[in-house]
């Protein structure tokens, strides 16, 4: 291996690591330039004054964008030294040596920066490439580890919302080049982001940011403020449903929901908290509830002069006698004296904010800003930085990892003899929520700069109570001149420079877009405009519930016609997307190939996948995708196109034409599976991220929408880390199809269930891992987007012959699989339409414990999925907030309706119902075909279930069979057991079940055309796939 190989997987590794890293619960705490040279010296903070052990980021903020030279610039002298001082740059990122695992960012932009030098720096592909390179040359010459942008805001219609993202990418392209050839840690990308659905939607492609940046700093407060004409919180966790007067907008939950349903990760949200309150002059000094009516907002504080903000430690002091309530509605305390009236948070409040991010399985908490916190403890008495610490000790509870370090500075105390408030709550706080006044003033002196920012309110969004979405507060003064007419230095929204918000942000922008070369000009022409909104508004779609069909095409072909299932038999009424079960790869020029002759098209009958993307016709928001790939097709193809990048890139373009071609809308690559040493792990997501690219490349060009990616996800751990990394894989794909089955099967010595919703704790025969609900969260906490994963439902089951015929409980001992089913001829394996004829006369039982029925008759036993079952997943996927659900096949369902007499596709139509109870806007279309139904006269079998199926659960038999007949087509696939991972209960984790007969030969000795595990390609099992690999990758 040379240098530069080693340089780069080094690098590679690096890289991997800090985006693993990334997931751990980020305390992500912000210092203001400004504040160690506030008017009072009471609030100045200064660098000496942070505490980083309650931190794993620190921000300092802010610096500017040179409009000139695109080069990062100091908003203060003193960043950088000023008469040979030491700058402040350095003092900053000196905390790394006693903390080495803090990461220090440089914080760009602010409330008053938000025009002129991003505008410049978003207008053409040059610019943003200039500003990628400077900025790199800039946080390393000070030491930062990254860069936070804090642009408020980019917005239509002057195309600064595509060109942000655009910068994004090219600074994430630039910070891992640099690393590579430096050998440095990459340097982070952070951005901040508002409340306001509005802002939210004109500035930010949220998936597509979300994909470039490490994390993202939600400034989730500002949901009231001076501007309201009722009293309310700053920052609340939860709305206020019950009062009109309150939008269901202006909460934490929801504006993290929102992010989130419109396609951010949650692990890269950071939720910031504010360290300051909200205070009014109330109208009637009797009513002190939540939504009193107020005058307007309170006097300036004491310290910082903002007029209707106060900061934690102004709080104690300016309410020091007064009265202390908690809302358990919207979980925050307010208190009260004579008319006046704060809505702030505390101690316990943060921690209940903690205690929601980590169950919402968030990334981390976000903490504006050092100052603001009573970071002396001379005013409130609980010591230096109570909320900070507060923060920290949640944190801390759920994650103990996070020890604290023992603080090397000396927290001064003070015993207060005031006697504790008096409340009306029915929810008082503890000790910690009542503040201690101070009697502690410090004189007033001027500072050597001072600073006259004015902020707007945030616009109305025709809401009683917006909010100026900041994360600096609202001032409500007049450029907060003081009592002797010298202007104070404020919370400092503008970082240090004096200017107006006038027009300028406009103008400035117009004149970056204006200042374009010709190149970048014919980016914004009409079609690219409309491409450009047509692929954001696919990936918006994406977001919604999906349901996921796999069509197999050797389904039409198989030795029983009782189950031949053709593409006339789809319903796509039942699906948001169908997909085409299976393609190869042509191993010598990278394309993909059918594996039917009947797929493209025989002796001039009209191709099956004509017949399939027809469908669109009747169901235009139906989308179809290519699947590659299956279970004997996984080694050849796949280890080819992965194996370098010109591979890569090959295949890349060979797929749109493919794709594009036969009038696919996407590639479902089912590759069983990637996996080191052999460096294919890596390789596949490189091919993924080829993949993604030239897939948006081809759009923009074409003006069509981009063409989906999914992948195939295994349930086995094991496959999962040897072969997927999760975190990178979800960047690039759209969706990923969990083969969430095959959890028991023929292998096991025991009777299980195939796909069990959860698992069975009491019996320690039965593995944990061993069920869908452990699956999915294995997934996620290994770096997985919720809203990307789609669930995969199985519609066969597992049956066994028992050992013992009087023992028929979940986990009776088992001789081995029961025998063939009589149409698929599946050993071990039954569709829920063989279930219903042979288990026609059993008893049927439903485990309460694992969510799942099994039927039993003389030694036989089977588990499955029905009507209940399914229903049960798809109201935990929602519940989970999970991206969909997949089902595998159409063909396994009673897709005749004509076996289980509950008319066509049970199973599948059950699903559709369960999610349209949660999604309404999925109406069910008429069918046009006939359903078959019939009567039974059949007895209701007896159960001693205590959990007692309903009606739909009993599956009443079917006395019609159909004669044998051979297919044209025989198709020989064998298929190994999945290997055994040591659990005495593993699976063979594959969308087509396991296979333990001989060939399946049937009583005549002719080769049956079984599930068609091979897609229709007669093969064995033996070392090809492996030698497939090996030769692959040494080509």
């Amino acid at each position: 291996m040379d240098l530069k190989t080693q340089i780069s997987t080094v690098s590679t590794c690096i890289i991997t690591l800090f985006l693993l890293s990334a997931q751990a619960f980020r305390r992500v705490c912000y210092f203001t330039n400004w504040s160690c040279d506030l008017l009072e010296p009471a609030a100045h903070f200064c660098i000496k004054d942070i505490d980083p052990q309650y931190c794993s980021h620190l921000i300092y903020a802010f610096a500017n964008i040179n409009t000139s030279t695109l080069e990062l610039s100091p908003t203060r002298p003193d960043d950088v030294g000023v008469n040979g001082s030491k700058p402040r740059y350095e003092k900053f990122n000196e905390f790394k040596l006693a903390y080495p695992e803090l990461k220090t960012l440089l914080s760009v932009g602010g409330s008053l920066q938000q025009s002129l030098g991003f505008a410049k720096a978003v207008s053409d592909a040059q610019s943003r490439r200039l500003f990628s390179i400077n900025t790199v040359e800039y946080l390393r010459r000070w030491n930062f580890d990254g860069l936070d942008l804090d642009w408020e805001y980019p917005g239509d219609p002057l195309g600064t919302k595509r060109n942000y993202t655009l910068l994004l990418h090219d600074l994430r392209l630039q910070f891992s080049e640099e690393a590579s050839q430096s050998g440095k840690p990459r340097l982070l990308i952070s951005i901040a982001a508002p409340v306001s659905p509005e802002k939210r939607e004109k500035g930010f492609q949220v998936e597509n940011v979300a994909r470039e940046v490490d994390f993202i700093n939600l400034m989730a407060y500002d949901f009231f403020g001076g501007w309201n004409k009722i009293a309310g919180f700053n920052s609340p966790l939860y709305g206020r449903k019950s009062d009109p007067r309150f939008s269901p907008s202006m909460n934490v939950e929801w504006t993290v929901n929102q992010w989130i349903v419109n396609g951010a990760d949650r692990q890269k949200l950071t939720v910031g908290i504010a360290g300051y309150g909200v205070a009014y002059i109330l109208t009637n000094d009797t009513d002190y509830s939540v939504g009193a009516e107020v005058v307007g907002p309170a006097d300036k504080g004491p310290y910082r002069h903002m007029k209707g903000q106060l900061s934690y430690y102004e709080i104690c002091e300016v309410f020091e006698n007064a009265t202390y309530e908690w809302d358990p509605v919207q979980k925050s305390p307010y208190a009260y004296i004579n008319n006046k009236w704060v809505g702030y948070d505390n101690n316990r409040s943060v921690t209940e904010k903690v205690d929601w991010m980590v169950e919402q399985n968030l990334g981390g908490v976000m903490i504006w800003s050092f100052d603001l916190d009573d970071f002396k403890g001379t005013f409130c008495k609980q010591g230096k930085f109570p909320l900070l610490k507060s923060i920290h000790q949640a944190v801390a509870k759920h994650f103990p990892e996070i020890e604290l370090q023992p603080s090397t500075t000396t927290t001064t105390t003070g015993t207060s003899t005031t006697t504790e408030p008096t409340t009306t709550s029915t929810d008082k706080p503890t000790g910690n929520d009542v503040i201690v006044p101070s009697s502690t003033k410090q004189p007033s002196t001027k500072p050597e700069w001072e600073i006259v920012p004015t902020q707007p309110p945030f616009e109305n969004n025709n809401r009683p109570d917006s909010n100026p979405d900041s994360k600096y507060g609202n001032d409500q003064s007049e450029n907060l001149v003081d009592d002797k007419g010298s202007v104070s230095a404020d919370d400092g929204k503008n970082g240090g420079v004096t200017t107006t918000t006038s027009g300028l942000g406009l103008i400035a922008v117009l004149i970056a877009l204006f200042l374009r070369d010709d190149v970048e000009l014919k980016f914004i022409n009409t079609g690219e405009m409309v491409s450009t909104c047509i692929i954001t508004l696919f990936l918006l779609s994406a977001q919604a519930f999906r349901r996921v069909c796999y069509f197999t095409n050797w389904s039409c072909d198989l030795l029983e016609p009782a189950a031949h299932f053709c593409i006339k038999d789809i319903d796509p009424q039942y699906c948001s997307h169908l997909i085409y079960a299976f393609a190869n790869i042509n191993t010598s020029t990278l394309e993909l190939s059918p594996t039917r002759p009947d797929d493209v098209g025989v002796n001039g009958s009209k191709p099956r996948y004509e017949k399939f993307n027809e469908f669109k016709l009747e169901y235009p928001e139906l989308k179809t995708l290519l699947s590659v790939g299956g279970w004997l097709q996984q080694s050849l193809g796949f280890a080819k196109a992965v194996s370098d990048a010109q591979s890569r890139r090959l295949f890349s373009i060979n797929a749109v034409e493919y794709l594009r071609r036969w009038n696919f809308d996407g590639l479902d690559l089912d590759w069983e599976y990637p996996g080191d040493p052999l460096g294919t792990k890596r390789n596949y997501t490189l091919l993924l991220h080829d993949l993604r690219l030239q897939f948006a490349e081809e759009a923009s060009q074409s003006g069509k929408p981009r063409l989906l990616i999914s992948i195939a996800g295994p349930a086995s751990s094991e496959k999962r880390e040897k072969g997927f990394e999760v975190e990178n894989v979800f960047r690039e794909v759209d969706f990923i199809n969990l083969m969430a089955y095959d959890f028991f099967g023929g292998w096991n010595k025991i009777a299980g269930f195939n796909s069990p919703l959860y698992g069975r704790k009491s019996d320690p025969r039965f593995s944990p891992s061993m069920n869908v609900e452990w699956t999915v969260n294995q997934w996620i906490v290994n770096g997985a987007d919720r809203q990307k994963l789609t669930v995969g439902i199985a519609g066969y089951g597992v049956a066994y012959i028992l050992t013992n015929d009087t023992d028929y409980s979940v986990g009776a001992e088992v001789v081995g699989p029961a025998d063939k089913g009589p149409y698929r001829h599946m050993k071990g394996q039954l569709s829920y339409y063989e279930i219903c004829e042979v288990f026609e006369n059993a008893t049927y039982e439903w485990d309460p414990v694992q969510k799942s029925p099994y039927a039993y008759i003389n030694n036989k036993w089977v588990g499955y999925d029905n009507n209940r079952s399914v229903t049960e997943k798809v109201d935990w996927m929602v519940e989970q907030n999970l991206g969909g659900v997949m089902i595998w096949s159409f063909d396994l369902d009673d897709f005749k309706g004509a076996f289980c007499k509950q008319g066509k596709f049970p199973l599948l139509k059950s699903i559709h119902q369960a999610v349209a109870k949660h999604f309404p806007e999925i109406e069910l279309q008429p069918s046009t075909t006939t359903t078959t139904t019939s009567t039974s006269t059949t007895t209701e079998p007896t159960t001693t279930s205590t959990d007692r199926p309903t009606g739909n659960d009993v599956i009443v038999p079917s006395t019609t069979k159909q004669p044998s007949t051979k297919p044209e087509w025989e198709i020989v696939p064998t298929q190994p057991p999945f290997e055994n991972n040591n659990r005495p209960d593993s699976n063979p984790d594959s969308k087509y079940g396991n296979d333990q007969s001989e060939n399946l030969v049937d009583d005549k000795g002719s080769v049956s055309a079984d599930d068609g595990k091979n897609g229709g390609v007669t093969t064995t099992t033996s070392g090809l796939g492996l030698i497939a690999v090996l030769i692959a990758l040494f080509l």
